[in-house]
């Protein structure tokens, strides 16, 4: 099993927890937190897929299990998963 990157996923050394990149980022470290589920409300999770040979995975609820594609890192995941279409006079 190869060691990955908390943040991205990238692989990195053996011992390692985040990769040269991230640590260079002054907020590499700092994952985004995952909204609640738009449609009920429940405790979003992030689902790694470790079995494809490229870091990946996806968001789904783990009250009423809506999940969406898979992205390439984590953190685009993540990013999808929070954003959030405004309605016609939201500010």
């Amino acid at each position: 099993m190869e060691d990955r990157c908390v943040c991205c996923g990238r692989i990195i050394p053996e011992g390692r927890q985040v990769c040269p990149i991230c640590e260079k980022e002054p907020t590499g470290m700092k994952m985004a937190e995952l909204k609640p589920c738009p449609f009920c409300g429940g405790e979003a999770e992030y689902i790694p897929i470790d079995y494809l040979p490229e870091p990946c995975g996806y968001v789904r609820c783990g009250n009423c299990r809506v999940k969406q594609y898979w992205f390439s890192p984590k953190n685009e995941a993540i990013e999808e998963w929070n954003r959030r279409v405004k309605n016609v006079g939201d500010k």
